[in-house]
């Protein structure tokens, strides 16, 4: 019978190789890996970044759409701003793929560096965003 944990990682886990996985998460500097949760709701995996609110933030995440190789949809919150590269829409189970990563990092290397003092991580605050806070032998346990 299978532990918690066990059936935690199997979740999880469902469609991705976990090796890539935290390949992807240890190659991003700010964007995370969400994993969607099952429920009444239609969601899908994705990789965001939080990012507190102000004028700046406005005017970065502006430019966005003209990143090249870069894009994310941008959410403006109640004092926050997310930017979100959601799981590849023709894929029937919306799995992030390696060219989400990709536009991931872009993103992060022309646009996020000078807002590293507002990011906000974990841009979720749970167990299905892969992160430091709640996977940290991903980034302890570094090989690449």
């Amino acid at each position: 019978m299978p532990t918690d944990d066990e059936r935690w990682n199997a979740y999880l886990y469902r469609h991705y190789d976990p090796d890539e996985v935290a390949r992807w998460a240890r190659s991003l500097e700010f964007f995370r890996f969400v994993r969607y949760r099952e429920g009444p709701f239609v969601d899908v995996d994705r990789l965001v970044v939080k990012l507190e609110l102000d004028d700046e933030v406005r005017r970065i995440a502006a430019r966005v759409e003209s990143i090249e190789g870069g894009t994310a949809r941008v959410e403006e919150w109640p004092g926050y701003l997310k930017m979100c590269i959601d799981g590849e829409p023709d894929d029937p189970y919306w799995r992030v793929v390696e060219s989400a990563v990709e536009s991931a990092r872009a993103i992060e290397a022309q646009l996020l560096g000078p807002l590293r003092a507002r990011i906000v991580d974990p841009p979720e605050d749970n167990e299905y965003c892969i992160c430091p806070k709640y996977y940290p032998e991903i980034w302890t346990a570094r090989t690449s």
